[in-house]
Formats: C-alpha cells, sequence, structure tokens
C-alpha cells in the first residue's frame, strides 16, 4: 500500500538506496549490547568484539515537517562525530546507513553522506548499506540492528550487499565522490588490525544517532 508521498512500499521491498526506492517497510527487533570501559574489559579478560571511537547526537531542529530530515543537522553529526573519533573519512571502510527507502529520507541522507564520509578519492570511500533491505524497518530497534551489521561484517572481513539496489539512487554522483554503494559481497581487509565503521539511526520526530566503531581483526 503506498501511503502520501511514498512513504511505505508498495510492493513489500526496502529500496534502500535505490532509484527504485518506493517507502519504507515497517518490521520489529531487538538486538542488546554489553558495553564496558576498555581498560576494565582488558583487565577483566573479555572478548571485545569493538571499541566506540566516537559518537554524536542532535536533532533535526525546524525543518519542512514533523517528519522531514535536515540535511544541515546531518552532515554536523557525522563530522562532530568524526572529529571525536579522531578518523577521515579515508579511513572508514563500511558505513550502516540509516536507509529507510523513501525518496525524500535517502536524498537527504546521501547528499550529507557525499559531503563526510563521500569526501574522499572517486570510488575510494566506505562500502554503502542499509540492513533495511534485508529486514525492513524496526523502528527503534533499527540502529541497534544496524550495528549488529556491522560485527557481523567484521566478523566475516566482508561487507554484504544492500539488497534492492541495482540500480542506485541519482541524488548524488557516485563518480565523482568517494562512497560506493554496497551492491555485492565485498572483502573488507583490516587496516593494522583494525576496521573501522560507522552507522546512523534517525528519528522520525528529528533526533539524529550516529557511532563510529573499531573492530579489531579476528586472529
Amino acid at each position: 500500500m503506498r501511503v502520501g508521498s511514498g512513504r511505505l512500499s508498495d510492493d513489500g521491498h526496502c529500496r534502500a538506496y535505490s532509484a527504485q526506492a518506493s517507502g519504507t517497510v515497517w518490521s520489529e527487533g531487538a538486538a542488546v549490547f554489553v558495553l564496558q570501559r576498555k581498560s576494565a574489559a582488558q583487565r577483566d579478560g573479555r572478548y571485545i568484539l569493538a571499541e566506540v571511537l566516537g559518537s554524536a547526537v542532535n536533532h533535526d531542529g525546524r525543518s519542512a515537517g514533523l517528519s522531514a530530515p535536515s540535511g544541515t543537522a546531518q552532515v554536523t553529526l557525522f563530522r562532530r562525530a568524526m572529529s571525536q573519533a579522531g578518523v577521515r573519512a579515508e579511513d572508514v571502510g563500511m558505513v550502516e546507513g540509516h536507509g529507510t527507502g523513501t525518496r525524500l529520507g535517502d536524498r537527504t541522507e546521501l547528499q550529507s553522506l557525499a559531503q563526510t564520509y563521500g569526501d574522499t578519492e572517486p570510488g575510494g570511500g566506505a562500502l554503502l548499506g542499509s540492513v533495511k533491505s534485508n529486514l525492513g524497518h524496526a523502528l527503534a530497534a533499527s540502529g541497534a540492528l544496524g550495528l549488529a551489521k556491522v560485527l557481523v561484517a567484521a566478523e566475516h572481513g566482508a561487507v554484504p550487499a544492500t539488497l534492492h539496489a541495482g540500480d542506485a539512487s541519482p541524488e548524488i554522483d557516485w563518480d565523482t565522490q568517494g562512497l560506493r554503494l554496497a551492491s555485492s559481497l565485498t572483502p573488507w581487509p583490516a587496516v593494522d588490525g583494525q576496521r573501522v565503521a560507522a552507522t546512523s539511526a534517525f528519528g522520525i520526530a528529528g533526533t539524529n544517532a550516529h557511532v563510529i566503531v573499531s573492530l579489531p581483526e579476528v586472529a
């Protein structure tokens, strides 16, 4: 069923970052992570899956409507998290985006990502995808499921394809910026024993969250 201006998918597929994006698909999910200071985790002999390098939260503020995203707020969010983490765009190998599969949401996010994580040599930046193409939009759990996808991808040393996106969205020029759409299972090599990834979660009422993590190479 199509609602409003393509807010819900008309064929049951969530086509994140696709030229055929037709709306999101609602779903449910849950994820739990155990957090501990790195020094304490090492002292206790924990197996560390990932280290949070930086995080940021902000709000869209005034925009075109309650559910209309703000590109300016997203760019500020990404840059703040990158500064806190001490990473550059070229250091990040995977970006697990919000990627709702709605035309307005994807357009705003892609343009914001291109200005930040895409600020590398053309084709030399992070692989971009969205777990919503697999599971739909799990509402409050969607960001946690995105982080879970990052952990699994690092474990396997490969970034999986984002589904239903055979034709990439034309909202950014993929040839002139660094981001690459994860269109197939792609090796994700570690650099100096680490992989760095970023993931986002954006609330419908305007709250934006972004986390950058470092994942140690599995021996």
